[in-house]
């Protein structure tokens, strides 16, 4: 509909405001992108920044591109939701993980003993020590 609504009043795809400082050069079109002519339902209309095509899923990935166009997924994967099952940290223990968004996320507490670089990471239980630790736990 939004396309519909520009298009009519001869500002579709192709329209060219020209110069700014020169009134005398747009160039009116009243075509529509191919992929958002007709919606199976007015709720199916894009956002602007779509450009008026539909996104059903609400993932940022207009229909015509999205492979999934039901699943909320991820541009990277062509609007297909990425799964992580698991992955193995930095210490070789193999840890549960979901994904949300483009994020991937562990479903337990970290068990790592040391930082990437293979720095301990210290262990501290005492308030008054924690209180005065000057490097990361």
């Amino acid at each position: 509909m939004l396309w519909e609504v520009f298009a009519r009043r001869g500002l579709g795809l192709l329209a060219d405001q020209g110069n700014a400082n020169n009134r005398q050069d747009q160039t009116e079109d009243f075509s529509i992108p191919s992929a958002c002519e007709e919606p199976e339902n007015q709720n199916d209309i894009g956002i602007i920044s779509n450009q008026g095509c539909p996104d059903s899923d609400g993932d940022g990935v207009v229909d015509i591109d999205d492979q999934c166009p039901n699943l909320s997924g991820i541009k990277e994967n062509n609007g297909c939701p990425y799964e992580c099952n698991t992955f193995t940290d930095q210490d070789g223990n193999i840890v549960d993980c979901i994904n949300y968004g483009s994020y991937d996320w562990s479903v337990e507490n970290a068990q790592m003993v040391t930082y990437r670089d293979g720095t301990p990471i210290p262990e501290v239980i005492d308030t008054n020590e924690w209180n005065n630790l000057k490097s990361g736990a």
